[in-house]
């Protein structure tokens, strides 16, 4: 592992504890690896390896998906605001920053004839894209093909995806294309198969 960019070098441990430290796992071997391959993602951003990593975390609802893509990006935003000022920083990470976008409010502002947001996503250095799938009716079409463009744009971008479909689910009721993105240059997909934690 490269060391990392700023301060996270001597508290990267102590952060990623305190980051995830909320979530339950419940021995549940597809939520530990969830929570490991999440954790292994901030390692790698906090280190800018190259090629930028993708995680997938696919499940049905109430299992922890946005939980952990909400401590991902907390993380980042902690990240982010510890980088140093001096050049040894991509200007990458400065000028194409990132965030956390539900899908649901992408595909409204592109019914509502708003793409402004489309080359942010395409460019953004870090990206979540929480909950594909929710795609319908006359949306379906349109979403489905933005969401090919926005993955096929951010091969060497650090991008987390949920989704409540499983891989199957994408390849065949969205596109197989989209299926393929998902587990390209060794990136991981999680399947989380357990109960709603709402529901224990």
């Amino acid at each position: 592992m490269r060391r990392p960019l700023n301060v996270f070098a001597e508290r990267l441990e102590e952060i990623l504890e305190y980051n995830f430290s909320q979530f339950r796992t419940f021995k549940e071997p597809d939520l530990e690896k969830a929570l490991q391959q999440s954790v292994r993602f901030c390692v790698d951003m906090a280190s800018a390896d190259k090629p930028a990593r993708w995680l997938t975390l696919l499940g049905p609802c109430g299992v922890g998906k946005t939980l952990l893509a909400k401590f991902i990006n907390r993380f980042y935003g902690k990240f982010i605001q510890d980088l140093p000022d001096d050049r040894n920083v991509p200007g990458e990470i400065w000028n194409r920053r990132g965030g956390f976008k539900p899908w649901i409010n992408v595909i409204n502002d592109m019914m509502n004839g708003d793409y402004s947001g489309i080359r942010d996503l395409k460019q953004d250095w870090f990206l979540v894209i929480d909950d594909i799938g929710v795609e319908y009716g006359k949306n379906r079409e349109l979403a489905t093909t933005k969401l090919f463009e926005i993955l096929n744009a951010r091969e060497n971008l650090f991008t987390v995806i949920t989704g409540n479909l499983t891989l199957e689910d994408i390849d065949s009721k969205l596109d197989a294309r989209i299926a393929s993105r998902l587990l390209r240059n060794g990136s991981s997909v999680v399947n989380i198969v357990t109960k709603d934690f709402n529901l224990r």
